[in-house]
């Protein structure tokens, strides 16, 4: 859109937003207002699921092989269960739920017919602070564009211990080609791919696959996918 703007570092992307105190309560508060369906979620491009799901599966099957009963999975700013009910159900047992709007979180669980929801965290991402060791895998997507990057590399450290040994973490997050879009519509902002990486190497993870979602439409962010496990 029009009101993005483009910056050189995350530094000066947050210094533009001018009250960086009320950060996240602008994002809570755009999201109180966006209908909890599928289009809702998507910003209008509810079209895009069916590429994003499959893509996703893909991926899934690649590391799990099949579904796993006992295998404990938590979705990080689960919205209304769009990746819980569609994907992750398919794969693990157990979805943990963390979602900071409480309509969303309710349709999130009322989603999931077949797997088990086991805890849910009302809670926004930088608040978020999981069980240790529990979750063969963390699923990040399109929602760590709305952390700062000291809260982003604060929720990466404690989600290190939360995952089980041989556990992973998957992001799948719009990056930019070049510089720090902020949107100050949904208080965002999207970070080029080098910096997502160096942020992850920082918090003591291995990407051992990254590659960047096909079947997206021209004129959106290029959605960039990581695998990750704890450096040995």
């Amino acid at each position: 859109t029009m009101a993005d703007e483009t910056f050189d570092s995350m530094e000066e992307a947050l210094a533009a937003t001018k009250d960086q105190s009320k950060w996240y309560t602008k994002s809570l508060e755009y999201w109180s207002h966006v209908a909890p369906t599928v289009d809702g979620v998507l910003g209008g491009f509810g079209f895009i699921n069916e590429a994003d799901i499959a893509g996703s599966k893909k991926l899934l099957t690649s590391l799990m092989g099949s579904r796993k009963e006992d295998a404990v999975v938590v979705d990080v700013g689960a919205g209304i269960g769009r990746i819980s009910s569609q994907l992750l159900q398919h794969f693990f047992g157990v979805i943990d739920l963390v979602e900071p709007d409480t309509r969303y979180l309710t349709t999130a669980q009322q989603s999931i017919t077949a797997a088990t929801v086991g805890e849910t965290y009302c809670c926004g991402l930088q608040q978020f602070t999981p069980q240790q060791n529990r979750y063969t895998c963390i699923w990040f997507q399109w929602v760590l564009n709305y952390l700062t990057d000291e809260d982003l590399l604060a929720v990466l450290d404690k989600c290190r211990q939360a995952l089980v040994p041989g556990g992973f973490i998957v992001v799948k997050e719009n990056a930019t080609r070049r510089g720090f879009v902020l949107d100050r519509a949904d208080s965002s902002v999207t970070r080029p791919d080098p910096h997502f990486r160096t942020l992850f190497k920082k918090s003591g993870f291995d990407i051992t696959k990254h590659y960047e979602e096909e079947g997206f439409p021209e004129g959106l962010f290029p959605v960039q996918v990581y695998v990750m496990f704890v450096s040995k």
